[in-house]
């Protein structure tokens, strides 16, 4: 319960960013998106959070499944089925089909051209349960559309219209920015938007303009996305408003599971002391930066602290159940970094291949670096088409990622 409330605050107060009040929902505002999304919202499953948290509850025990449950297990299949569609493992269906709603897609669209989404959440400083159930639907239900307009996006392209294909996928990024606040580098929380355009390379293979346009949308894309940096402080930011809400509205962190009492005083300036510290080592090359940021976690370790039964210090705790998944935030965010970097350099030689009939013969020039090592990718010809791989192992399995690219066959 404890992961779910701190979704719930996280919800609240990032949807807090981005709203100003400023939603009449007496008056239609064609240059608001929200009027937009909320229209797309009619015809989209709404989020059921009550029916989902007992569904997720269910799998820790054996029972029948009810009417509610096997509506949400095949929410969650259909949804499985889209995703796999769209990476490009999946083959177009009935189901799929059926799935890629055009009237969603239509004002989906018309919202990504809005040059404003307010939601007119209103004050969120202390929202009722009520709205914050609101909050979670309407953000579940911008998911589920921005999968939607990717799948309508690869069906437009397996059709050969191609410049609808690229409107709609360019779209969702502009979709994804109206999750947050426009005005921050947030980056992408659907990482959905970069497997779509891997996919998309091989349907466009043979369009020297279609693939340019993919490739000037990505490289826009990554001169402007988040630094490791600002990803870091805006994080620390927001989870700084999280605990701070957490204990003023319910002091719940009396004990450990193992019966330890946790004492003290509530100090925000512990966890921010912490965050700084942590900073230091974050920033440093990944292969540097693991280590330092274990080391450094070695002292706020979750699972130790909850089976304590001696007393706890609230601060301690409270940094250890609020980052006891830091270490897998450094290494997605490197991962995330690389993917962008790789699906890019792919368009690249996709664009070469289109041009010139045949690959290059090495790495182009003055591409971005593999993240993990800060050195050039591999590139390697392949019987289907190529490959980039990485120079630099995942430390957390020891393995050397890579991205496989199929080239269409020769007709």
């Amino acid at each position: 319960m404890a992961r779910v409330k701190v979704f719930i605050v996280a919800a609240v107060i990032v949807l807090s960013n981005c709203c100003l009040a400023k939603y009449d929902p007496n008056h239609f505002d064609p240059d608001n998106a929200a009027h937009w999304y909320r229209k797309a919202f009619e015809f989209l499953e709404p989020f059921d959070f009550d029916a989902t948290s007992k569904y997720f509850a269910s799998k820790q025990r054996v029972i029948e499944p009810d009417s509610d449950t096997r509506k949400i297990e095949q929410q969650l299949e259909d949804s499985r089925q889209l995703r796999e569609y769209i990476h490009g493992q999946g083959e177009r269906t009935d189901n799929i089909e059926q799935q890629i709603n055009e009237e969603v897609v239509d004002l989906f669209m018309k919202a990504s051209k809005c040059r404003v989404c307010d939601w007119g959440y209103g004050d969120l400083e202390n929202p009722s349960q009520e709205k914050v159930l609101q909050h979670i639907s309407e953000q579940r239900m911008l998911s589920d559309g921005l999968q939607i307009v990717l799948a309508s996006s690869v069906m437009a392209a397996e059709k050969g219209l191609s410049d609808k294909a690229l409107e709609q996928w360019a779209a969702t990024f502009t979709i994804n920015q109206h999750y947050f606040d426009s005005s921050l580098p947030y980056g992408l929380w659907d990482r959905d938007i970069i497997r779509c355009a891997q996919h998309l390379l091989g349907l466009l293979a043979d369009n020297p303009m279609a693939l340019e346009k993919v490739g000037n949308t990505l490289d826009n894309f990554i001169r402007h996305r988040p630094t490791i940096a600002e990803k870091f402080d805006q994080t620390t930011e927001e989870y700084v408003k999280i605990i701070v809400a957490d204990q003023i509205s319910n002091n719940r962190h009396t004990q450990t599971a193992k019966g330890g009492a946790i004492k003290g005083d509530f100090d925000i300036n512990r966890y921010r002391d912490y965050r700084k510290e942590l900073r230091k080592v974050w920033l440093l090359p990944y292969a540097k930066s693991i280590p330092e940021i274990k080391r450094i976690r070695k002292r706020y370790l979750f699972e130790q602290l909850e089976q304590s039964e001696t007393p706890v210090d609230i601060n301690v705790y409270l940094i250890s159940l609020y980052d006891r998944h830091i270490l897998t935030d450094r290494h997605a965010g490197t991962y995330y970094h690389t993917s962008d970097n790789a699906v890019y350099i792919a368009s690249q030689v996709y664009l070469y291949h289109a041009k010139h009939g045949k690959l290059p013969s090495k790495m182009l020039p003055n591409m971005p670096k593999d993240p993990y090592s800060e050195k050039p990718f591999m590139f390697i010809k392949t019987k289907t088409g190529f490959k980039l791989k990485c120079r630099g192992k995942m430390l957390h399995n020891n393995k050397y990622h890579q991205f496989e690219f199929v080239l269409p066959e020769e007709k």
